[in-house]
Parts: structure tokens; C-alpha cells; sequence
């Protein structure tokens, strides 16, 4: 790999602003001062975008079919006439039907079209993936940066040695959104982490790679258990938790975190169901929520919402000391912990870092009031006799965890 592909593919810091600025257009309409579609930038693709929105004429369309001529990726909005011109690119570009050749340009439609149907022909027509409106901007983000990846490690960057390629649009899809099991379906997971009398840990894995993920499980006085951030566990490794306790409590972190909420539900029809009131629209479209307040009856295990964020924070007191449990709000990824495409996709998104901090897609879609939700975490750091946190994405921080919040937490 040269020195310039090496430049694009780290230079994940310098591209913060230009992802906030990105989300910041697409909330106004991609729209300029001077009512033309703007032209962004995304992170480490080094390579100017046109940020198309759909107007009623054909202007815009033709602009970015011509953008994905010259090599520059673009967002159509979906119709006939978009589906028809899809087609005819892929049939000029890319000979083999469902894969992109190298150096090829995704296609992601985004549409109002949002029956199975109309999914069914989208993807049909040459798309990698089918984006129903509306549209959280950071999720925008997300998927056009993973397709952005494929890209670069297909064609326009040489893959590096031992990174698999999603073949399948539909592998490409899953790792910008992975769908939630209605049925117990097991990923590849770690073993269980007794760290308290009251409290467990198991790290785990999401379909087609990307960046790593936890489950915290606390015991209440009574043997009850409040499960943060579910992960389907193997048969023995189920049987020894339910002998820890009985799972009473399902706290759903936020959207993108309820992969294995349907069917811990569909295992224990009895649990209630936690999430933060700025998640839970998004989390009801696959499991209906109890509460968002997370009232547990017992002053050990508590859950408290982080304001000006969409994620609420658990905190556990255990003998030794207590335990702040947080998700997207901070993450502690070193480099090179993921491998891989899916490390390549966490990378581009600035996942990684040699400290905890707080990732710039975490600013576009978990922070939506930074000041109140620095105030609230800086609060939470100071929690008395604090241990350890255990974050939803990387490794537990447990060096003066209170100071390591607090640093990370500055740049809000």
C-alpha cells in the first residue's frame, strides 16, 4: 500500500468536522446558502459528493449519475427513471450481477418507497441498499461510509492482506444496520466475566464484523437480573446465567443496540423492557417498550437517562466499589483491535483511539444536546467509590475511570 492510500485510510481525526458538517447539511436538505445541492466530503474517501435530494425534476439525478460515471459516489432518490439509469450503469460497469467490480461505485436509493416490494425492486434495479425515509442524518452517514469502505478495499485502495470482502450487497447492507433476531440466534462470544458478586460481563460479536460489543448483567438483591445490552448466549452459558438469577430487566441502549432484544423477549415474556425516551420509537419497531425510566425497586443496580442524549446509564454498586455501565456515549477501542473489513469500517468512522473518547458519529446520532449531556456525565464520573465502566464498544476502563470520562467527554 502506497503512501497516499496509507494517508487516506488513517486520517480518520482530521475528517470530525467534515462528518458533523455532512450531518448538518443533510438535516437542512443538503442545501446551500445559494439553493443549489451542496458538495461534502466524507471522511477518508478523499473525494468530492454530491448530496442530492430529490425536487420534483430530473436535474439532480442526471448530476449524480454522471458523478458515479467519473468514480464519485452519490445518492439518487429512488423512482423509475432512477431504478432505469441504475440499471444501465451497472450494465456498462459492473459485469457481475450482485457484486461491485473493482474500482465500481455504490448505489444507495433513498426513498419513501418503504414496502417489501419496493425494496424487492430497489436492490433489483443495481442498489446496494434500500434507505426508507425519513432518515436519521448520523445512520445516513454510517451507511454511505461502509459503502464508501467497500469501495476503497474493492477497486480504488488495494486491499490490505487478510480482509474479506462482503460479496453480497446484501452483506454490505447488514453491516450498516444488522437486523434484529426474532429467533435465539448465537454469534461469536467470549466467556462470562464474574468482575462482582452482583455483577457479569460477556463481550461479543455482530453479524459480518465491525466494531465489538458487551452485555453487562446485574443482580438485584432479590436474584432478579438486569440485562444491559443483550447478547444471545450459548445453552451452558444461558444455564449459568439463569442460575444467577432470574432475567427480570431488558435495558435496550439505544436503536442500534437491539439486535437481540426480540428474542430475549420471545425467551422471557415476563422481562420488562428499558430504553431511553429518545430511543424509544426506533426500539418499539422490534420490541414493544415497558419503561424508560428503569425502575428496578432496589438501590443497587440503577438506571439513570443521560440528558441531552438518546441513552441512559446504569450504574451498579457492588461490595468493592461501584460500576458505571454507558454505551455509544464513550467508547475504548485501541487500534487494531478489530480486524478485518469490519475494522476497516470502525476505522473510517473514527472508532479507535489510544484513550476512551467520543467518536464523531456517536456527536451526529447518540448527542443531541452536548452541553447538558457533559454536565450529566461528568456527574455520573464522580459517582462515589467508581471502579470501573464498562462501555458498550471496547475494553473496560478501570485506570481512574472518573478522570477518564471526564477527558473524554472535553470536546463536547
Amino acid at each position: 500500500m502506497g503512501h497516499e492510500q496509507m494517508r487516506r485510510v488513517q486520517s480518520v481525526g482530521a475528517a470530525e468536522e467534515e462528518l458533523e458538517l455532512a450531518a448538518q447539511r443533510a438535516r437542512s436538505g443538503g442545501r446551500g446558502e445559494s439553493g443549489r445541492a451542496d458538495r461534502t466530503v466524507l471522511p477518508d474517501d478523499g473525494v468530492e459528493q454530491d448530496a442530492i435530494r430529490h425536487r420534483g425534476g430530473n436535474e439532480l439525478d442526471r448530476g449524480a449519475v454522471q458523478a458515479m460515471d467519473e468514480g464519485k459516489p452519490a445518492a439518487i432518490a429512488r423512482g423509475e427513471r432512477q431504478e432505469k439509469r441504475c440499471r444501465q450503469y451497472r450494465g456498462k460497469h459492473e459485469p457481475r450481477r450482485g457484486t461491485l467490480s473493482p474500482g465500481g461505485v455504490p448505489a444507495a436509493a433513498l426513498t419513501a418507497y418503504t414496502r417489501a416490494d419496493d425494496r424487492r425492486a430497489t436492490l433489483a434495479a443495481g442498489f446496494e441498499v434500500h434507505i426508507a425515509k425519513p432518515v436519521d442524518p448520523g445512520e445516513l452517514c454510517a451507511t454511505v461510509a461502509t459503502l464508501s469502505a467497500h469501495r476503497a478495499l474493492n477497486g480504488a485502495i488495494v486491499a490490505p492482506r487478510g480482509i474479506r470482502l462482503p460479496p453480497r450487497r446484501s452483506e454490505v447492507a447488514s453491516l450498516a444496520m444488522p437486523k434484529a433476531f426474532d429467533k435465539w440466534t448465537v454469534l461469536p462470544h467470549g466467556k462470562i466475566e464474574k468482575l462482582e458478586e452482583n455483577l457479569w460481563r460477556v463481550a461479543g460479536t455482530l453479524p459480518g464484523g465491525g466494531p465489538p460489543r458487551a452485555m453487562t448483567v446485574a443482580r438485584l438483591g432479590d436474584g432478579r437480573l438486569v440485562i444491559h445490552g443483550a447478547i444471545a448466549l450459548g445453552d451452558a452459558d444461558m444455564k449459568e446465567l439463569e442460575a444467577f438469577g432470574k432475567p427480570a430487566f431488558l435495558v435496550v441502549p439505544n436503536a442500534g443496540h437491539r439486535l437481540d432484544a426480540p428474542a430475549y423477549k420471545n425467551r422471557y415474556p415476563d422481562m420488562k423492557v428499558i430504553t431511553a425516551t429518545g430511543s424509544k420509537e426506533k426500539v418499539e419497531q422490534v420490541v414493544k417498550v415497558d419503561d424508560t425510566e428503569g425502575r428496578f425497586g432496589d438501590d443497587s443496580v440503577t438506571y439513570q437517562p443521560v440528558e441531552g442524549t438518546i441513552e441512559g446509564a446504569l450504574v451498579v454498586r457492588s461490595k468493592s466499589g461501584s460500576t458505571l455501565v454507558l454505551n455509544d456515549t464513550v467508547m475504548n477501542m485501541a487500534s487494531g483491535s478489530v480486524k478485518g473489513f469490519g475494522g476497516f469500517v470502525s476505522g473510517m468512522l473514527g472508532f479507535f483511539g489510544s484513550e476512551p473518547k467520543v467518536v464523531p458519529l456517536a456527536k451526529l446520532m447518540v448527542y443531541k444536546d452536548k452541553r447538558a449531556a457533559r454536565a450529566k456525565l461528568e456527574q455520573l464520573a464522580d459517582t462515589p467509590g467508581l471502579k470501573r465502566v464498562i462501555v458498550s464498544h471496547g475494553e473496560m476502563i478501570t485506570a481512574d475511570p472518573c478522570a477518564a470520562i471526564k477527558h473524554a467527554v472535553r470536546t463536547l
